[in-house]
């Protein structure tokens, strides 16, 4: 792929934004998950809550909540 400065030039952005976003991501998603098994800890959210609260898929809440569900 031949690609002109200006193209490498935008490339190298998205790319960093790409990776910086990846780094943000990957922190909230270690504290998202303890905040759901915390959520879900002694019944005091249900799932349906969780999902409406955090926005999260069910199949999502699933997996983080484990043996709980």
């Amino acid at each position: 792929m031949i690609l002109t400065m200006e193209a490498k030039d935008q490339r190298e952005t998205l790319l960093a934004s790409a990776k910086s976003w990846r780094r943000r991501k990957d922190a909230l998603t270690t504290e998202r998950d303890p905040l759901v098994k915390a959520m879900l800890d002694g019944r005091l959210f249900t799932k349906e809550e969780v999902h409406q609260i955090l926005g999260l898929g069910r199949t999502t809440i699933d997996r983080i909540a484990g043996p709980l569900s």
